[in-house]
């Protein structure tokens, strides 16, 4: 089992920025969580240009996000912006 850590750094929406130390593995199941939140973003983004009314279900879906993963999907929102 790998117990290597290294250091990931998070900024939130506010532009402050949060270091978490973490194993590896964590630090591949956040990449990997990080990639499927970009895709489903790219996905509601299409849907909500076919369909307004999606928009409901996007937020819905945001309400079960924790404040870590909050932080994340404002990020991703304000780089899609640029």
């Amino acid at each position: 089992m790998d117990k290597s850590f290294v250091t990931i750094e998070y900024k939130t929406a506010s532009g402050s920025k949060i270091s978490v130390e973490v194993s590896t593995s964590v630090k591949e199941v956040l990449e990997e969580t990080d990639c499927k939140i970009r895709s489903q973003g790219r996905q509601d983004r299409r849907r909500l240009d076919n369909d307004p009314l999606h928009l409901k279900e996007v937020i819905e879906n945001l309400k079960h996000l924790n404040t870590v993963q909050l932080s994340h999907v404002a990020a991703i929102v304000k780089d899609m912006q640029k």
